[in-house]
């Protein structure tokens, strides 16, 4: 399964539960917003990781990037501010807030007009956005200047049935990353990269795209994974341009928690399908452990979530399971039904 494919089946199953735009209601309309300890952003992407962890007010380092989430989740925090947006139901402009860790009045960053979903990203520093009408465009903020400039415009290619979106956006240091996708079904194998600061773009590999990881707070980092158009998943050392295999198509989902590749493979075997899962290096050098293997009448597709403990599947609406593998067997989770998902996709919108 592609990269691509990964992301439709993410976001086909979301749409199927159109219902769930009712919880946004909920959440917006729910009277005050509770101040939040520091670090509780950092908890709520730590959780989903598999660790818990606090973090202070510590020294940011600027290279790294982070997705900004919804007010009504915990809020990113970032050095020494919180970061969050909000969006009202039925509306279409986002606000962008940024707040003093240990108190003190939100600042409104951007006020964003959008017919579309769009996505948040800050290092300290700068604020990057998208929007995917009618094209991805794609845009960074200076939050000491002000000043805006479009990074990414794909809105010149549009015809009356297709347009060019990005797959997915990887942010290291001062560049971004990102693929191009086609109508509804072709990936354009380029991988580009955009300078935020001065917005110059070039190909850095022709013949690759960047991937879809499972959990959408992977947005960041020195090394990100990349896939050839025959489906082998490569990591893209991004100070050096190199490639380190990783895998063959049979890779079907994956994460990056703690410096470590945590992926999936795939086969059937008779009315089952063989399930592998493996840890490597984020540096793609060395060995792949694999962490345990185990036939299940689940498919790839119905892979939810995978953490440093296990491999979560969703068995019907109100019920996920996970392989545990230092148990070896599966656990039912009655309190991960398929609106915890929802709402976990719903973090970012």
């Amino acid at each position: 399964m592609s990269c691509k494919l990964i992301m439709k089946r993410i976001i086909s199953f979301v749409l199927s539960l159109v219902i769930a735009f009712s919880i946004m209601q909920v959440f917006d309309e729910a009277a005050g917003r509770e101040s939040l300890p520091a670090g509780g952003a950092s908890r709520v992407l730590a959780a989903e990781s598999g660790t818990e962890e606090t973090t202070a007010a510590v020294a940011w380092d600027s290279n790294n990037w982070v997705r900004i989430l919804r007010d009504y989740t915990d809020y990113t925090q970032v050095g020494e501010y919180y970061y969050y947006f909000t969006k009202k139901p039925n509306a279409q402009v986002y606000h962008v807030y940024r707040e003093k860790v240990g108190g003190g009045k939100s600042q409104e960053i951007l006020k964003f007009k959008s017919y579309d979903t769009s996505d948040f990203y800050t290092n300290g520093r700068k604020l990057i956005y998208t929007d995917d009408k009618d094209g991805t465009t794609i845009k960074c903020k200076d939050l000491s200047t002000g000043k805006t400039r479009t990074l990414v415009n794909l809105t010149k290619y549009r015809t009356s049935r297709s347009t060019d979106t990005t797959i997915y956006i990887h942010i290291y240091g001062n560049y971004l990353y990102y693929s191009k996708y086609r109508g509804l079904s072709t990936n354009i194998y380029k991988l580009y990269r955009v300078n935020v600061n001065t917005g110059k773009e070039s190909v850095v590999k022709s013949g690759y795209i960047n991937c879809f990881p499972i959990e959408r707070s992977v947005v960041s980092g020195r090394y990100f994974m990349v896939e050839k158009k025959n489906g082998t998943k490569y990591v893209f050392n991004t100070k050096k341009k190199s490639l380190k295999k990783v895998g063959g198509k049979s890779i079907r989902a994956y994460t990056k928690i703690n410096g470590y590749w945590y992926y999936v493979t795939c086969s059937r075997s008779g009315s089952k399908t063989k399930f592998k899962v493996f840890r490597k290096k984020e540096t793609g050098k060395g060995k792949a452990k694999c962490l345990a293997s185990f036939s299940a009448k689940f498919t790839g597709d119905d892979i939810m979530e995978i953490t440093d403990r296990g491999i979560f599947f969703m068995a019907g609406e109100k019920l996920s399971k996970e392989y545990r593998y230092a148990k070896k067997k599966f656990i039912n989770h009655k309190e991960m039904d398929v609106w915890y998902y929802v709402n976990r996709n719903m973090y970012y919108e």
